[in-house]
C-alpha cells in the first residue's frame, strides 16, 4: 500500500513538471509578443521624432521625459536596443536625433548605477553597441559609468571598459584602469 502512494506521488510530481512546462512556454511566447509591441510603440515615437529633426525642429521636451521613465525598466531598454539596430548610425536625422537624446543617457546612467548588477551591465553593454565616437563626448556619463566599476560583478566591469571605449577618451579608460589596479599590488601572482 505504501508503494502505491509513492507512485501516485511521484505521478503527480511528473504531472505538475509538464503542466509548469506548459506555462512557462506559454509565457516565454507572450514574452516575445510584448517585446515587439514595446520595439513598434518606440519606433512609432522615434520615427515621429526623426521627422521633427527632418523640418528643422528640436526633438518634443515630452518625448525626452517619456522615453526616460519608459528606459529606466530594463524590458523597455531591452526594447529599444532592438529599435536601434535598425537605423542607420550614419543618418545626419538620426545622428542629430543621439545628441539631443544625450540628457536621456546621463539619466538613465545614473538610475542604472543603483540597480543591481546584471541591469548595471547591461546597460553598459547596451552603450557599447550604440555609442558612436561622432557623437560630442559626455564627460558628465563617463564620470557616472566610471562609478559602476565599483560594483563586484566582472561581467559588468567588463561592460563598463567597453562602453568607455565606445566613448573614446583616453583619459576615462586610463581612470577606469587605474581604479580597477586598485588594491592589487602586481598584476601577476608570484609563489614564493
Amino acid at each position: 500500500m505504501n508503494i502505491e502512494y509513492l507512485l501516485y506521488g511521484y505521478g503527480l510530481v511528473c504531472l505538475s513538471m509538464l503542466v509548469f512546462n506548459l506555462v512557462y512556454t506559454l509565457h516565454l511566447r507572450t514574452g516575445n509578443h510584448r517585446l515587439e509591441k514595446q520595439v513598434a510603440a518606440l519606433a512609432k515615437r522615434v520615427d515621429a521624432q526623426l521627422n521633427y529633426i527632418r523640418q528643422n525642429q528640436p526633438v518634443q521636451e515630452r518625448h525626452l521625459i517619456w522615453t526616460r521613465r519608459r528606459l529606466s525598466r530594463v524590458h523597455w531598454l531591452l526594447a529599444f536596443d532592438r529599435l536601434w539596430e535598425d537605423y542607420d548610425k550614419d543618418n545626419t536625422t538620426f545622428l542629430e536625433y543621439t545628441i539631443q537624446f544625450q540628457p536621456v543617457f546621463l539619466y538613465l546612467s545614473t538610475v542604472y548605477l543603483k540597480r543591481e548588477e546584471t541591469q548595471a551591465a547591461y546597460y553598459c553593454y547596451f552603450l557599447s553597441r550604440h555609442w558612436n565616437q561622432r557623437h560630442r563626448q559626455m564627460d558628465q556619463i563617463q564620470q557616472v559609468i566610471l562609478s559602476y566599476l565599483q560594483k563586484n560583478s566582472l561581467y559588468c566591469r567588463i561592460n563598463v571598459l567597453k562602453a568607455l571605449c565606445a566613448f573614446g577618451s583616453p583619459e576615462s579608460l586610463v581612470s577606469a584602469l587605474l581604479e580597477l589596479g586598485k588594491g592589487t599590488e602586481s598584476p601577476l601572482h608570484h609563489k614564493e
